[in-house]
C-alpha cells in the first residue's frame, strides 16, 4: 500500500521519480523556492535553512518553517556525481522506499536534486556500528537490512533495467571502469601521473577473475547456506555508517519500536544478499580502510 502523509495532499511529484519540477538549485532562494513547491507546509516567511553535515556525494539542507512547524530536507547533488550514480535509478528507488514507509517521504525531485522527509536523527560514527550495548546496534541495522532484503519492487512492464530482479554489481564495476579507462586530467599533472601509475590491465584481469569466482550462478557445492546467500534481493549497496540514522530519542523509546533508518538510495538496486552484507562488514573498516582493527569479527557478525 503506498504511503501518502496526512499533511501533504497527493500530487504530481508526490513518490513519484518521474515528474521534475523544472528549478535548478544554485542558492539559497532555489532552495526554499522547492521545498516550497514541493511542500505545501513549507509556507510562511518565517523559514530556515541549515546545511546538514554527512553528504558525500551531495548537498544537504534542512529547511524549517517555524510558523508551521515543519521541515524538509533538500538534497542537491553534488557536481559531475552523474557520471557515477544514476540519478534515474537513485530518485526510483527513494520513491518506492518512502511510498512503503521504509525510507524517507519522497516529496518530489527537482532538476539536482529532490525534497525528502527531514528525520530529527543523527547518523552513525564508525565505533557505533559495532556496538551492542546499551542499545544493540548490531541487531537493530541486521534486523533492518532483513526488512530491506524481503522489499520486492521488480516490474515486468517497467523498461528500466535496475527494476528487474538481475544482479547489479557486475553491470556497475564494467560501467565504472570504462569511465576509469576515459579519464584523463590534463590540467593536472599530479594526477595525471598518479593516474598513469595505475596497471588498468591487471586490474581488468583481477574484475573477471573475481566475476568467475564470486558469479551468484555458480553456488558452493555442499553448502547448505549458499543457495541464501546467493539469492538476488534488493539491497542497500552502500551501507556505511553515514547511510545509518539512529532517531534522537531512542533511548527513551521501547525496546519493540528502537530502530535505524538507512537513507541514501543512491546505489540500491538488486544484488546479492551476500553483496550487501560482506560490504557493510568491510565499511566497518571505515575511510581508511583498517580492516585489522575495524573489521568485525566472527563473534560480532553473529549477533
Amino acid at each position: 500500500m503506498e504511503r501518502i502523509p496526512s499533511e501533504v495532499s497527493s500530487s504530481n511529484f508526490l513518490n513519484n521519480s518521474l515528474q521534475i519540477l523544472p528549478i535548478t538549485v544554485t542558492d539559497e532562494a532555489g532552495i526554499i523556492s522547492v521545498a516550497r513547491e514541493l511542500h505545501p507546509n513549507i509556507k510562511s516567511e518565517s523559514i530556515s535553512i541549515e546545511k546538514v553535515s554527512g553528504g558525500i556525494t551531495n548537498d544537504l539542507y534542512r529547511v524549517n518553517d517555524a510558523a508551521n512547524d515543519q521541515s524538509v530536507l533538500v538534497r542537491v547533488y553534488g557536481n559531475d556525481t552523474d557520471l557515477i550514480i544514476d540519478r534515474t535509478s537513485d530518485n526510483y528507488f527513494s520513491a518506492k522506499m518512502g511510498s512503503v514507509g521504509f525510507g524517507p517521504i519522497y516529496y518530489g525531485r527537482f532538476e539536482n536534486g529532490r525534497v525528502e522527509e527531514y528525520f530529527p536523527a543523527s547518523a552513525l560514527t564508525l565505533q557505533q556500528m559495532s556496538q551492542s550495548e546499551p542499545v544493540n546496534l548490531i541487531r537493530l541495522i541486521a534486523i533492518e537490512l532483513a526488512k530491506m532484503h524481503s522489499l520486492d519492487f521488480e516490474s515486468s512492464t517497467d523498461k528500466n533495467s535496475f527494476s528487474k530482479k538481475e544482479a547489479v554489481c557486475w553491470k556497475r564495476i564494467e560501467k565504472w571502469f570504462y569511465s576509469c579507462k576515459k579519464l584523463t586530467f590534463p590540467e593536472d599533472p599530479d594526477k595525471q601521473k598518479l593516474l598513469k601509475s595505475i596497471d588498468l590491465g591487471k586490474l581488468e584481469e583481477s574484475i573477471k577473475k573475481c566475476k568467475m569466482k564470486f558469479d551468484h550462478s555458480h553456488p558452493l557445492p555442499n553448502n547448505p547456506g549458499s543457495d541464501f546467500i546467493n539469492e538476488v534481493v534488493l539491497c542497500h549497496n552502500d551501507l556505511l555508517n553515514g547511510n545509518i540514522l539512529l532517531p534522537n530519542d531512542i533511548d527513551g523509546l521501547e525496546k519493540i519500536k528502537q530502530k535505524v533508518i538507512f537513507v541514501d538510495y543512491e546505489y540500491t538496486g538488486y544484488n546479492t544478499r551476500a553483496f550487501d552484507i560482506a560490504n557493510h562488514w568491510n565499511e566497518h573498516a571505515g575511510f581508511d580502510c583498517d580492516f585489522t582493527n575495524g573489521y568485525p569479527t566472527d563473534a560480532k557478525q553473529m549477533e
